[in-house]
C-alpha cells in the first residue's frame, strides 16, 4: 500500500486547538519514530508538534 494517505480524526474537547498532520503511512511512521524530519509531511500549524518525550 505504498504512497497511500492515512488520516486519523477524533472529535476536540471544547476550546482545544487541533493540528493535524497528513502523509503516507511512511512518512508518518519515519517521522514517529524519529528517523525522519517530516520533511514529507503536510501539517496545518506553522511547523510539526513537538513530539513527546518519551521518543
Amino acid at each position: 500500500m505504498s504512497g497511500e494517505s492515512v488520516r486519523t480524526t477524533r472529535l476536540p474537547a471544547p476550546g482545544e486547538v487541533v493540528e493535524q498532520v497528513e502523509g503516507t503511512t511512511a512518512e508518518l511512521l519515519g517521522w514517529l519514530t524519529g528517523r525522519s524530519d517530516g520533511a514529507g509531511l503536510a501539517h496545518s500549524a506553522a511547523a510539526l508538534p513537538a513530539l513527546p518525550h518519551w521518543l
